[in-house]
């Protein structure tokens, strides 16, 4: 077996690390951290709302005929 021991570095033996590189590194995370929470959220709320006009077109095809005649009965037909 080789004698040699792989080098552990402990908190104390590693060097402070100025102000300025770890506000820069925290700057950055933050902004990585952000990037990839936005773009989850924006495709679930676009899922959403195609899901919404999909029901709402078959609604429409589905109850076209019904919803015309109850608009054309009133006079509201020429509105739309």
């Amino acid at each position: 077996m080789d004698s040699r021991r792989a080098r552990r570095l402990t908190l104390r033996q590693v060097p402070p690390v100025s102000k300025r590189a770890a506000s820069c590194y925290v700057s950055r995370m933050d902004k990585t951290a952000r990037r990839y929470t936005v773009l989850p959220v924006a495709l679930i709320a676009l899922g959403l709302g195609v899901m919404a006009a999909t029901a709402a077109f078959a609604g429409w095809l589905e109850h076209g005929p019904a919803i015309f005649l109850s608009l054309a009965e009133s006079g509201m037909s020429w509105c739309f």
